[in-house]
């Protein structure tokens, strides 16, 4: 959990002015995601079965491209900047190389963010749940002796109903919250390589 929060974090502080360095607030990314999923939950019905198969579909290949990057970036094979002895050149440097480790946080954060999507995906995917096959079963284990068997019903029944929609609106948020990650990375991605070129070039 540990590795998590840090990864949390370091992605975190990826979101400043690369100019003045000036940190911009998170939360209201937050915000507006749970906006978003609750939103998405109340106008939609339901997840069918072919969004959740699409979204699978479309996650597995975004980790896989996302990998991809992380390895390019771990395995040190990214172009050198030219170093002409001024200090504003190595002042480049150092905020490109910067910029380079935060990338590898960003990554990072979108394939957690990702997986937890994937899974959701997957549980909502699960048959739904038989709640008398499942008092059945209780009762068959003797473990009905402080509720009544109505009262397990009523329990379970009352958990699916709630379950659900929470599941639904954690597929929405972890959706919303990759998406809008994947593209921030790309558009990071861009930007440092469109800063590498120019410094090679001497601009």
């Amino acid at each position: 959990m540990s590795n998590f929060r840090d990864i949390i974090r370091n992605h975190n502080a990826t979101y400043y002015d690369y100019d003045t360095g000036d940190q911009k607030p998170v939360w209201l990314r937050y915000v507006l995601v749970a906006f978003g999923s609750i939103g998405l939950v109340l106008i939609c019905e339901t997840v069918p079965s072919e969004m959740l198969g699409a979204l699978l579909t479309v996650q597995s290949i975004l980790i896989g491209f996302s990998f991809s990057v992380m390895f390019f970036l771990l395995s040190g094979s990214l172009p050198t900047i030219a170093d002409n002895g001024s200090i504003e050149a190595g002042l480049k440097k150092e905020k490109l190389a910067k910029l380079a480790r935060e990338l590898f946080y960003n990554v990072s954060y979108f394939n957690v963010i990702a997986l937890v999507s994937v899974l959701l995906s997957l549980l909502l995917l699960l048959p739904s749940i038989d709640v008398d096959a499942l008092v059945e079963w209780i009762k068959k284990r003797s473990v009905l002796t402080f509720w009544t068997e109505a009262s397990w019903r009523s329990f379970f029944a009352t958990v699916i109903d709630w379950l659900k929609p929470a599941l639904e609106f954690m597929l929405y948020a972890t959706l919303l919250e990759s998406l809008t990650s994947f593209a921030r990375t790309v558009g990071r991605v861009s930007f440092y390589f469109e800063r590498k070129l120019n410094t090679e070039g001497g601009t």
